[in-house]
C-alpha cells in the first residue's frame, strides 16, 4: 500500500492530465453523437459539471507538472557544473573555439586583420628565435594589408614601350597602357599613378603623364592634375589622383612620358602598390639603342607567343602582389 501511495504522488500530475483528458473525450463524443445529445436529461448541467471538475484536476496537474519541472532543474543544473568541470568538456570546448576562430567565416567579420596577422606571424618567429622577438615587432610590415592598397586591383594590364635616342645620351621612354580597375562596390575611392625619378638640375629632362576613362563621362585629364612630391634627397614623384565612384569596373587608358639621361641612370622600373591580375607588354627600341629586360622580386614574365621571339614581348596571367615587378635597363650601341 505505502509503494502504490507513493507512486501516486510521484505520478500524480498523469492521473490529474488523464482525468481532464476524458473530459476532453467525454465532450468530444456528447457533442458529436446527435442521438445522445437529444436523449439525455439535464445534458447542460452534466456538461457543465465535468468541465468545472476537469478544470479543476487540469489546473491541479499543470501545477504538479511544473513541480516536477523545478525538481529537475535543480538535478539538471547539478549534472551540467559536473559536465562543464570536467577535463574533456574543456579539451573539446577548447578544440572548438580552436575551430571556430581559426575559420575563413570567423576571420571576415573581424576588423583588426593586419593586428591578427602580425599575431600569428611573430608568434612562428617567437617560437623558433625568441630573443628576435622584440626587434622583429618594430619591423614587421605587410603592403596587402594597407586600406588603400587593397581599396581596388588592376585586371589585364596592357603596357607597350617605346624607347629612343634623342640627343646624346638622353632617351626619351614613352609607356602606353590600357587596364581595368576592379573595385568591390561602387562607393567613392581615391585612384592615382605617376612616376618617380632621379633629381636633377638638367632642363632636357622632362616629365609628362596622361589619362582617359572611357566608361565613365566627367573624368577629364588636366596639366593641372599632376602634382610633385619630394620623396628624398635623391627622388622626386609626380603623380595624379583622381576620385572616382559609380562603377565596379572602370576601364583606364594611361601614359607615361620621360626623359633620362643613360650617363647617369639606364634603368626603367614598372611597379604598383596594387594587385595585378593578368599583365603583359611589349617593348620596342630605337636602332641605335639595345635593351635588357627582367623581371624582378620573383615575378615571372613568359614570352608572348603571339610575337616572334626577338620583340621583347611578355606575358604573365597570373596575379602579381604589390611592389615592383620588372626592370628595363637601356643601352646605347
Amino acid at each position: 500500500m505505502k509503494k502504490i501511495i507513493e507512486s501516486v504522488k510521484r505520478y500524480s500530475f498523469f492521473y490529474l492530465l488523464g482525468i481532464a483528458s476524458t473530459y476532453a473525450v467525454f465532450y468530444s463524443i456528447y457533442s458529436l453523437n446527435e442521438t445522445l445529445y437529444n436523449n439525455l436529461k439535464d445534458y447542460d448541467k452534466v456538461i457543465s459539471y465535468f468541465a468545472d471538475v476537469s478544470i479543476l484536476l487540469f489546473t491541479a496537474g499543470i501545477f504538479s507538472v511544473s513541480l516536477k519541472y523545478f525538481q529537475f532543474l535543480g538535478i539538471f543544473e547539478k549534472e551540467f557544473k559536473k559536465v562543464i568541470s570536467s577535463k574533456d568538456f574543456d579539451e573539446k570546448l577548447e578544440k572548438q573555439l580552436k575551430q571556430i576562430t581559426f575559420s575563413e567565416d570567423f576571420l571576415i567579420e573581424q576588423s583588426n586583420l593586419p593586428e591578427l596577422w602580425e599575431t600569428v606571424t611573430l608568434c612562428k618567429y617567437k617560437q623558433q628565435f625568441p630573443n628576435l622577438y622584440p626587434k622583429l615587432k618594430k619591423k614587421i610590415y605587410n603592403d596587402l594589408f594597407i586600406t588603400d592598397n587593397i581599396s581596388y586591383y588592376y585586371k589585364n594590364i596592357q603596357l607597350n614601350y617605346y624607347i629612343e635616342l634623342i640627343k646624346e645620351s638622353y632617351v626619351k621612354i614613352t609607356e602606353s597602357a590600357s587596364l581595368t580597375i576592379v573595385r568591390p562596390d561602387i562607393n567613392e575611392f581615391e585612384w592615382d599613378f605617376g612616376v618617380t625619378y632621379l633629381k636633377s638640375e638638367d632642363e632636357n629632362i622632362d616629365y609628362d603623364l596622361f589619362f582617359d576613362i572611357k566608361n565613365v563621362k566627367g573624368i577629364e585629364f588636366d596639366k593641372n592634375d599632376i602634382e610633385e612630391e619630394e620623396i628624398n634627397d635623391l627622388k622626386i614623384k609626380k603623380f595624379i589622383s583622381k576620385r572616382l565612384h559609380g562603377q565596379l569596373e572602370y576601364h583606364v587608358e594611361r601614359r607615361i612620358e620621360l626623359t633620362q639621361d643613360l650617363r647617369y641612370d639606364r634603368e626603367f622600373s614598372f611597379g604598383s602598390d596594387r594587385i595585378i591580375d593578368d599583365i603583359n607588354l611589349r617593348i620596342k627600341h630605337c636602332d641605335k639603342l639595345c635593351v635588357f629586360f627582367t623581371p624582378v622580386n620573383k615575378n615571372i614574365m613568359y614570352p608572348n607567343g603571339a610575337y616572334p621571339r626577338e620583340k621583347n614581348a611578355y606575358i604573365n596571367r597570373d596575379i602579381f602582389l604589390s611592389g615592383e615587378k620588372f626592370k628595363i635597363f637601356i643601352y646605347k650601341k
